[in-house]
């Protein structure tokens, strides 16, 4: 996220980090990485200790859910899954605390900062990662239920009826989103038929998003960041976004994904990338970058080859 979060008072967020987790912390810099959070790393007396994350409720994540991920990455983590880098718990007791906003309901988190880290030369060490978290004794954490609603399509409909003048880039992104409407429409009557397939008697723990973007490599090895995503759930969540891979990616894993499953979970991303970005862009925004990286993000989604 590029756009400073004005939603966020810096002073109570730095005021909430020395009062649960660290009361050295002297200093916040907001980072402008990842896409959906906002982060900051924490410093005291001019030294990086901690990568603090505040999250937005509501789509996503509700405060039960989100406190459930981090608790259960933690313990998995203790298990001896030391390649997910996993929040410290608080003051409270807790992994997550309540922010004030006006406007927001926000949680916020703390990991430790990784000053060595960098990102992988190349995709491929999540294989061997995947296996041991797909094999690992599952422990409490959201159970996968279908992201994109039921009344999906016809929301969207009644959104495309109306103007999206609340910001500068809504009517644009309304008349991309108008011009692929019968294509999501199909889409989502194919994710709505294969979520009906899905038993929850074959869910592992799965990380839902272990590309790239979430590694880094730290002291010689890699590891798997963002846990808030943490989930019971098909293998195939994980594998989705990574196939096709090759035979070699294959025998690291261990298993072969389940062709209708990799395309039930691809068509979850691109519906509910849909989702958020037409309900961003549908309502008031500046036109900053993060609303042009949105409507980019929109484009990408829309296009994609799915059939």
């Amino acid at each position: 996220m590029q756009d400073r979060p004005a939603h966020v008072d810096e002073s109570g967020l730095l005021a909430v980090v020395r009062e649960q987790w660290d009361r050295d912390v002297d200093a916040l810099d907001h980072q402008p990485v990842g896409f959906g959070a906002h982060h900051w790393r924490a410093t005291a007396g001019g030294e990086a200790r901690w990568f603090v994350t505040v999250d937005e409720l509501g789509r996503r994540h509700d405060a039960t859910s989100l406190e459930s991920a981090y608790a259960g990455a933690a313990s998995l983590h203790a298990a001896g899954l030391d390649f997910l880098h996993v929040p410290v718990v608080a003051g409270s007791g807790t992994y997550t605390l309540p922010l004030p906003a006006e406007s927001h309901r926000l949680a916020v988190s703390v990991t430790p900062w990784l000053g060595d880290a960098r990102e992988p030369g190349a995709p491929g060490a999540e294989a061997e990662l995947l296996a041991r978290l797909h094999a690992a004794r599952p422990v409490p954490l959201p159970e996968w239920a279908p992201r994109v609603s039921a009344s999906f399509a016809d929301d969207l409909a009644g959104l495309l009826d109306r103007p999206w003048t609340d910001g500068p880039l809504g009517e644009e992104a309304r008349a991309l989103t108008a011009g692929r409407h019968s294509r999501v429409e199909e889409w989502h009557e194919e994710y709505a038929a294969l979520s009906r397939t899905v038993d929850p008697g074959e869910f592992v723990v799965t990380h839902g998003e272990p590309g790239v973007h979430n590694q880094l490599v730290t002291g010689g090895r890699v590891v798997l960041v963002d846990t808030e995503s943490l989930m019971l759930a098909p293998a195939e969540r994980d594998v989705s976004g990574l196939w096709p891979v090759d035979r070699d990616w294959l025998d690291r894993y261990g298993s072969v994904p389940r062709p209708d499953l990799l395309r039930l979970f691809d068509l979850e991303w691109v519906l509910s990338e849909v989702d958020e970005y037409t309900a961003w862009l549908s309502g008031p925004h500046p036109g900053g970058p993060d609303d042009v990286v949105a409507l980019g993000g929109l484009r990408t989604e829309l296009d994609r080859g799915l059939g």
